[in-house]
């Protein structure tokens, strides 16, 4: 899961699922002249990967802009202001407490205060007659390079609204205060994942759709999955020598491995990966920034996620040739980061 990287914990708590979406060119992008995506083919190189299994990807940039029409949102009953990260916190958690039970509180620290990149930037609305917070809206900065140049973008994320609220043009509100901080320079471009109903929301925000997300997966084991199946049980029975048949007829197979090279867990980032960065940046068109400082945050000191970093190290001089970043949930390991 790679492509503009970073966007996963921040949508992952949304259950619903976006159609198929053909891959359209970047056109923000070729505004920049940052890179040349003239068709199709080109722009589904560049496109953005997302965790989630048929969410569409959105991108909105300054040089678009947006309707600054509410449409049907009573802006005489809900104030919209950016929050006082340190001020509202209490406002905002009891918020998520009371709408969104699975939305963790330990993140607030993490993505809100403590990103690498920058604090987050998060809008608030509120009902006038209830004095009391009914939606909220948040961007997160990630450093991006593209076409070699590092730019400061801002992951769309955490747009929550009180069930009473929704309907009302509350969400599109929220999103058009969200854009004039692009608008106005801060960020380069924002870009996140959306389902259904969000992704009609972005749209009208000016935003751009960029494609659809695929979940890709590989069978290692295949006993837990027919003890899964009451009528495939019996082939538990055969499970190891399918397992030996998996591994036999895997592609990486054909490739004669490496002894120059070792496979190294590692449980803390060093100076080595911001090597790897550096050289890994001039190679794509659009990367997320991962130095060392990125990963150890995101990954290395996660107090709530146990995340297994390995490293393809060079046994000479010990430098960082590459790396894997995954997590085990439930017996499946997710892959969160490669390069």
């Amino acid at each position: 899961c790679e492509g503009l990287s970073g966007c996963t914990d921040h949508r992952e708590h949304s259950d619903r699922r976006a159609g198929p979406l053909p891959m359209v060119p970047p056109r923000a992008l070729q505004r920049w002249n940052l890179h040349e995506a003239t068709s199709t083919q080109r722009a589904s190189q560049d496109k953005i990967s997302c965790r989630r299994r048929g969410q569409k990807a959105f991108l909105h940039s300054p040089q678009y802009g947006y309707s600054a029409v509410m449409g049907g949102a009573d802006s005489s009953r809900y104030e919209i202001t950016e929050a006082d990260l340190k001020r509202d916190k209490d406002e905002i958690t009891e918020f998520w407490q009371t709408h969104f039970q699975r939305w963790p509180l330990q993140k607030y620290r993490k993505f809100y205060l403590n990103n690498p990149a920058g604090a987050a930037h998060c809008w608030i609305a509120r009902d006038r007659h209830e004095q009391r917070i009914i939606a909220t809206y948040a961007i997160f900065p990630r450093q991006i390079s593209v076409g070699g140049n590092v730019l400061v973008a801002g992951i769309c994320g955490d747009m929550g609204a009180d069930p009473v609220h929704r309907g009302h043009g509350v969400g599109r509100m929220l999103q058009l205060a969200a854009a004039e901080s692009s608008e106005q320079g801060e960020f380069a471009f924002l870009y996140g994942t959306a389902n259904p109903i969000s992704g009609k929301i972005l749209t009208r925000a000016g935003f751009r759709s960029l494609g659809h997300s695929i979940r890709m997966t590989r069978l290692l084991n295949s006993r837990p999955l027919f003890h899964r199946r009451r009528a495939l049980r019996f082939l538990a029975l055969f499970g190891h020598l399918i397992d030996r048949l998996l591994i036999v007829r895997a592609r990486e197979q054909e490739y004669a491995a490496d002894e120059s090279y070792e496979l190294t867990q590692v449980e803390q980032c060093d100076e080595r990966f911001n090597h790897l960065d550096e050289a890994a940046r001039h190679h794509y068109q659009i990367l997320g920034k991962r130095g060392a400082e990125f990963l150890n945050w995101r990954y290395a000191d996660d107090p709530q996620h146990r995340f297994y970093i390995l490293a393809l190290v060079s046994r000479s001089d010990q430098s960082v040739a590459g790396y894997v970043v995954y997590q085990v949930k439930n017996g499946i390991a997710h892959i969160e980061d490669l390069c």
